[in-house]
């Protein structure tokens, strides 16, 4: 009955990319032509190195002052359902064309090198000149492999009549050419201006900067990248939003220098069009902020000439100008009650698609749900909940059935959002429509972006009872008991969160020694459950096992608390014994199966059994988070409570050792009402203690897990100080505890554990030094290779190995700092067997300094072995003998440090597949390393768009890119929002293209 949960990776955050896709070549022929006034010219296009491949769009552009289209001829019958339909003829006479194909079958087509796809005919107009260029203007160029990646084309343009005007901008004929287009837009669309080149022979490295106004083109990504050894990574990015682009290239993979033929589209830059009609943005190339900078095969410098590129702005603007309106009603309730406010909207004319944030007071009010939902299209997965109880939810939401927009009259309520009223008497909640998470983004049917306002709403509580406290139950639980020795007793096995249950089955073991089963009882609670389907047969060894099946096949629920079945027992145990029931996967597995036949996750709570001991007293927590403090930092402990219900008052001391830490202050959570800095007493904080006295005679309950204040310290102790705590006491002030029924209830304690960082190893002395890492089962990682003692070296060669059935090679990554180290000078043939080497020379063959620890170069490995799998990169003498020189022409001694690879660094088996919708996969990486997160998804099925936000630790983590493997449709790095990544916060926001629902494994 178990449901094989499979997962399909969709995206992958990472460094480093170095996989090559071998792209097809779409070529004009003839090249080069020319001709007079009143000629025709019929050029052929044909492509090469078309291999799997599913589909393609692109455009082609001349100028229509020089040549007139006539006809698209002699088309292709080897590619299904190519056929004349396929073109896109509206705007030949602006000297465009489009062209796209799909492979119907949906297998990916081969054809052979040289196959004509179609013919092109044109009339000639003038003696000018002009080029005839693959481009993506108006149809962005894409090329995608039976894989589902979109691996590109490579352009062979051909030129009439010496081609466009200006063509080396005044340059000499060798000067290298850097042109761009011009486009006509409106007002929202996407553009993207191809990047062409002229005389780029034998080009070792450039460099420079593309400058927009940033006022009318907003940056959305780089595509169609068509030069070896050019990646996103190349492009600077982070002055995009002043206008400002870079790029910076070097030929990574032969280090000797490329050519490409004249006229080839390097790449392409995207922009949204966000200026009003009229305007116009030029695209320069400049030397603001990196120098236009580049370099032959030979390192000679190059020439440069530039033609800039331009959007203007033809058309566009909103033609909703009062901008979308949703309120929320100003209301109150009681406390213990469920409202619902309605969301309503004005100017709700032609919108396509809308998301934002709701944010609430958690403390006040406890999301239920959504309900009375009255927008086309308008679904529960449209909302994001996952935050609810941080005060947060989200709307993300399209018109999916027409795509077209959709208008409702003004002041319909499009859904309602309810809550639980959980604040006292008093309180109050706004409601408000905000960009946190998820940015306010609304489009209108003609996909202008339409402004926004909110009338925001509040929820202020009356009178009435407070909520229940919260329930720590699991699925199965058991009642604790405190019986006399030889007493009989019978234990409640009761259920909570028990929701469309149609089958289960687990074990329950216990100590035969101390308890003796008597029998079981059936309380009817649960349909179809009787004794017979519990096994009691091998009781007397401590075990019994249950089978349930709803034979209704509906699916049975019950209210929390339900106790469905009674075990007996007589205690055998002496009075102090300690024993308890437990619910396990032996004999019997563990499974419980929904109505929609999922595996329901199995939570449980154990029946402690306390022979002759005395039932607790109802308290109240208090816990204080652990934390390991380097030196001199300043750091707090978090302080939170649980089981607190109606207090009226609290009262403890807080005692650490000021010989180890300083205390600097108390942060207030502000989320226990009444507390205040004056409510404690910091005057012997020198000797190490503290205390709190609060009081609220309404009484206060606050949610499991609250967190109250933070206790801030300043660590004055070095590392390897044995650790010390941060504990709750009776002394100077005793503990106390009361309620609003004036009991005084026990307070039970969770004491912080303060560790010191532990003293770093000596750094190793070894000539070469490998780093130690701990990745995860599949993870890709780098191992940092440095050196010590680098002086005045001019030469070195030596051989790496490593075990590769537990380790795949997969590239050497150059940070830059060694003079002449490239790619080139590794070995990698041998990679698969385990084997690389290294052969350098100083190319001034001067010597080389470097100080200890510099890292010279990266080694980039997948992962093969298990969890618990160890193996190691080992410096070794074959297949190339170990050597080093110095500038003396003396051999220097080798002497090595190897990298050891604990594969999940414990030992144990990885855990279970997550079955959560999306799912980010853990790892273990090294200090510095750089490593790739992969980011999966279950139960994908039919998802037309999706949307949320991701945040990290910013202290911990630097961002370094996205990488899309290509199995999500319509999923590009422009998806992404990483302007914020600085400050730990990265965003989706998904479309499906076609609008039709994708499903994925």
């Amino acid at each position: 009955m178990k449901k094989l949960i499979t997962t399909i990776v969709t995206g992958c955050l990472f460094f480093w990319t170095s996989n090559l896709i071998a792209q097809p070549t779409f070529t004009f022929s003839p090249p080069d032509t020319s001709a007079a006034p009143g000629e025709t010219l019929t050029f052929e296009v044909s492509v090469s190195d078309f291999t799997d491949i599913l589909s393609f769009q692109y455009s082609m552009n001349w100028d229509p002052n020089v040549l007139e289209y006539v006809s698209v001829d002699n088309i292709t019958t080897d590619l299904a359902s190519f056929a004349a339909s396929s073109f896109g003829t509206a705007q030949t006479g602006s000297g465009k064309l489009s062209v796209n194909w799909f492979d119907p079958n949906v297998a990916g087509v081969s054809l052979p090198n040289g196959t004509v796809l179609y013919t092109l005919t044109f009339n000639v107009l003038s003696t000018d000149g002009t080029d005839l260029a693959f481009t993506g203007d108006p149809t962005v160029i894409e090329v995608v492999d039976a894989n589902g990646n979109d691996i590109g084309l490579i352009a062979q343009n051909a030129a009439i009549n010496g081609g466009a005007p200006g063509g080396g901008g005044g340059g000499s004929g060798t000067d290298l050419v850097l042109s761009s287009n011009q486009v006509n837009a409106s007002n929202g669309d996407q553009v993207c201006l191809d990047v062409s080149v002229e005389n780029f022979n034998n080009i070792l490295s450039m460099q420079f900067s593309m400058n927009f106004d940033p006022n009318i083109l907003k940056f959305t990504q780089v595509s169609n990248l068509n030069l070896q050894d050019l990646n996103p990574s190349n492009f600077g990015t982070t002055m995009a939003n002043n206008g400002v682009l870079t790029l910076s290239w070097f030929d990574n993979t032969n280090a000797t220098g490329v050519t490409v033929p004249n006229g080839t589209v390097i790449f392409q830059v995207c922009f949204d069009v966000i200026g009003g009609q009229g305007q116009s943005s030029s695209f320069d190339f400049t030397n603001t902020p990196t120098a236009i900078e580049v370099f032959d095969g030979n390192s000679n410098p190059v020439t440069v000439t530039t033609n800039s590129g331009a959007v203007n702005v033809t058309g566009g603007g909103n033609p909703n100008p009062n901008g979308l309106i949703l309120s929320a009603p100003v209301t109150s309730g009681d406390m213990g009650t469920n409202i619902c406010l309605d969301i309503s909207v004005q100017n709700f004319d032609n919108i396509l698609s809308m998301q934002f944030s709701m944010n609430f007071d958690e403390t006040v009010l406890s999301y239920t749900g959504v309900t009375n939902l009255n927008l086309q299209d308008l679904n529960p997965s449209n909302f994001g909940t996952t935050m609810a109880n941080n005060g947060a939810l989200t709307l993300s939401w399209f018109d999916n059935t027409n795509a077209t927009g959709v208008t409702v009259p003004d002041g319909t309520v499009i859904f309602q959002v309810c809550f639980d009223i959980i604040g006292s008497n008093g309180d109050s909640s706004p409601f408000d429509f905000t960009n946190t998470p998820t940015t306010i983004e609304v489009f209108d049917g003609d996909s202008n972006p339409v402004p926004f306002s909110g009338n925001n709403g509040t929820v202020t509580v009356g009178n009435g009872n407070p909520p229940p406290p919260p329930s720590n139950d699991g699925l199965i639980n058991a009642t604790d008991h405190y019986p006399l020795e030889g007493e009989e007793f019978c234990m409640d096995i009761y259920v909570a969160d028990f929701v469309d249950i149609l089958s289960m089955q687990f074990s329950m073991n216990f100590d035969p020694a101390l308890l003796e089963f008597q029998n079981v009882v059936i309380t009817g609670n649960l349909p179809d459950l009787q004794a017979s389907a519990i096994n009691t047969s091998n009781a007397g060894n401590g075990e019994i096992s249950l089978a349930w099946f709803d034979q209704t096949i509906e699916g049975v629920t019950l209210d929390d608390g339900t106790v469905i079945f009674q075990l007996c027992f007589k205690t055998l145990g002496s009075c102090g014994t300690v024993t308890s029931l437990d619910f396990t996967g032996t004999p019997v597995p563990i499974e419980v199966i929904d109505v929609n036949e999922n595996e329901v996750p199995f939570t449980s709570n154990p029946g402690i059994v306390d022979i002759c001991g005395t039932p607790p007293v109802a308290g109240v927590g208090i816990v204080a988070s652990d934390y390991m403090a380097n030196e001199n930092e300043e750091f707090c402990i978090d302080v939170s409570v649980n089981d607190f219900n109606n207090i009226t008052s609290l009262a403890y001391s807080m005692n650490f050792d000021p010989a180890k830490v300083q205390f600097q202050s108390i942060q207030l959570a502000n989320n226990l009402t009444g507390l205040d800095t004056t409510d404690f007493d910091f005057t012997n904080a020198s000797n190490g203690d503290l205390t709190l006295n609060w009081q609220d005679t309404s009484g206060v309950t606050l949610p499991n897990g609250t967190l109250i204040y933070q206790a801030c310290f300043k660590n004055i102790s070095p590392c390897g100080t044995a650790a010390t705590e941060f504990a709750f006491s009776d002394s100077p002030t005793p503990k106390l505890v009361t309620d609003t029924n004036g009991d005084t209830l026990s307070l039970n304690t969770n004491n912080g554990n303060i560790t010191f960082c532990n003293t770093a190893p000596p750094p190793s002395n070894e000539f070469v030094v490998a780093s130690d890492h701990a990745p995860a089962e599949g993870e890709v990682f780098c191992m940092d290779i440095s050196v010590n003692g680098f002086t005045n070296i001019v030469s070195m060669q030596y051989s790496m190995s490593f075990d590769p059935t537990k380790l795949e090679f997969q590239s050497v990554e150059i940070p830059g700092v060694l003079n002449g180290l490239a790619a080139s000078n590794f070995g990698t043939s041998n990679a698969a067997n385990g084997t690389l080497t290294l052969s350098w020379l100083d190319p001034d063959v001067s010597g080389i300094t470097l100080t200890d620890g510099t890292v010279i170069y990266q080694l980039c490995f997948k992962v093969l072995g298990s969890c618990g799998d160890v193996t190691n990169l080992e410096f070794t003498n074959s297949p190339t003998t170990i050597e080093v020189t110095d500038g003396n022409g003396n051999l220097v001694n080798f002497t090595s440090n190897p990298g050891v690879v604990d594969i999940c660094g414990t030992g144990n088996p990885p855990p279970p597949p997550s079955n959560e919708f999306v799912v980010a996969s853990d790892h273990a990486p090294a200090e510095g390393e750089v490593f790739c997160m992969d980011i999966s998804v279950n139960g994908f099925t039919d998802i037309v768009s999706m949307q949320y936000s991701m945040s990290f630790d910013p202290t911990k983590l630097e961002f370094q890119s996205v990488e899309i493997p290509g199995a999500l449709n319509g999923l590009a790095a422009s998806n992404f929002g990483t302007s914020n990544a600085a400050n730990g916060t990265l965003t989706l926001s998904w479309l499906d293209p076609d609008v039709s629902g994708i499903t994925l494994t």
